[in-house]
């Protein structure tokens, strides 16, 4: 249409007759002629002529924050995942040590997951995630949980050291400790060279053997456990009860008495007798006899051979706690042997106050008890420090702090 306008007008001035002043040469004319035609080609000189242009795209919505932030640590590292974020591009990952604070970028990811690699073991690290698209970084995920690396737990050495002693018909196994350990597995065979079966554990390192038979050689080993598992076997020590020799107990009157009777609470016949200063003993109902369950104790132990309290547990009449030590003080000098099979093999804890076999009050029952509805949890009402608790089966114990500390002498 513009073309037209412009032909048109061209036309009207060439066609329209001039005169005077008003008349124009035929130059003037072509010259006004392509002027019209260039501004009607150029959208009509100063006209819009712009209507056929694109609307401009609307602004990209930033995404939204990562949410299901899970953290897992490893060893001098931590493995991130979230759920993916619809229209995201890529995730930014944030740490900080500092709970609240989001911290310094660690790195990206396409994907949603993400592997710090430079995080250290020991140290507490807290991650928040971002998400990105062509709008820019949306706002960060909830801040994780702390999450501490750490290195994996390994398997124990085998212990070194380990010796077998005999002496008065038992053998005491002894050896070094091994580092991280938390307890010790014992191995006795009758053949060199093979490792045999497990005669029980100890979180000491010893043990003692009193199911030896005379003329018959022993071979020991060690392993040490911890929350790996078991590690390797120690060499083996010999022990050798020699040929016909056999230790009984000799029977003689006087020389102190027995201070306490211990009968199982449920198990007929299963009954325990303790002395000031003798050890303790357990009767044996098959054949009429008390049959001594201190005697293994060594030259070393002679202070614990008076029993201050027994007590047995009334869901599992093989365990058996005993306290000992012969002189109350104001050290704490007492300790507790610990038995799963009656007294035949014992392990032994110290204890954080004294007793006293052998002084005033002895006979006067026991101090210690074991909870009938959580057998993990003992009670001992010791004579200088007041009442203690342990609720790991001895292992550890604790003063009840909401009673009094007089001493119960």
């Amino acid at each position: 249409m513009s073309r037209t306008l412009a032909a048109t007008a061209g036309e009207i001035l060439l066609a329209r007759p001039f005169s005077g002043k008003r008349r124009i040469n035929g130059i003037s004319l072509c010259i006004l002629a392509l002027t019209a035609a260039l501004l009607a080609a150029c959208g009509g000189g100063g006209g819009s002529g712009g209507g056929n242009s694109p609307p401009p795209p609307p602004p990209v919505t930033l995404p939204g924050a990562p949410a299901s932030l899970t953290v897992t640590a490893g060893n001098n590292q931590v493995s991130l995942t979230w759920v993916a974020v619809t229209g995201a591009t890529s995730y930014i990952v944030y740490r900080s040590t500092t709970a609240g604070q989001r911290g310094a970028s660690v790195g990206t990811s396409t994907s949603a997951s993400f592997v710090d690699t430079t995080a250290a073991n020991g140290t507490t690290y807290l991650y928040q995630v971002a998400a990105v698209n062509a709008g820019g970084e949306g706002q960060s995920s909830t801040q994780s949980a702390g999450v501490t690396p750490t290195a994996p737990v390994v398997l124990p050495t085998a212990p070194g050291g380990v010796s077998a002693t005999l002496e008065s018909g038992q053998v005491t196994v002894t050896w070094t400790g091994v580092i991280g350990a938390t307890s010790y597995t014992i191995y006795r065979s009758t053949t060199q060279g093979t490792q045999g079966a497990s005669l029980g554990s100890s979180t000491t390192t010893n043990y003692i053997d009193s199911t030896v038979v005379n003329g018959t050689s022993y071979y020991y080993q060690v392993s040490a456990v911890n929350s790996a598992g078991e590690g390797a076997l120690s060499v083996q020590a010999t022990a050798t009860e020699p040929a016909g020799t056999t230790w009984r107990n000799a029977k003689w009157g006087g020389g102190g008495y027995v201070t306490g009777l211990i009968f199982h609470p449920t198990s007929a016949n299963v009954l325990y007798a303790r002395t000031d200063i003798g050890g303790a003993y357990r009767w044996n109902q098959a054949t009429t006899s008390w049959v001594p369950i201190t005697d293994g104790f060594s030259a070393a132990e002679s202070f614990f051979q008076g029993a201050e309290s027994i007590a047995l547990d009334p869901n599992d009449d093989q365990i058996v706690y005993m306290s000992t030590g012969l002189y109350a003080s104001a050290d704490a000098t007492a300790r507790l042997y610990i038995s799963s099979d009656r007294g035949d093999h014992w392990m032994s804890v110290n204890l954080p106050f004294s007793a006293g076999a052998n002084n005033n009050g002895r006979a006067i029952g026991e101090r210690m008890m074991v909870d009938p509805n959580l057998p993990s949890t003992l009670y001992y009402g010791s004579r200088t420090a007041g009442l203690w608790k342990s609720s790991d089966s001895g292992l550890n114990w604790a003063q009840v702090t909401s009673l009094s500390t007089l001493m119960m002498t």
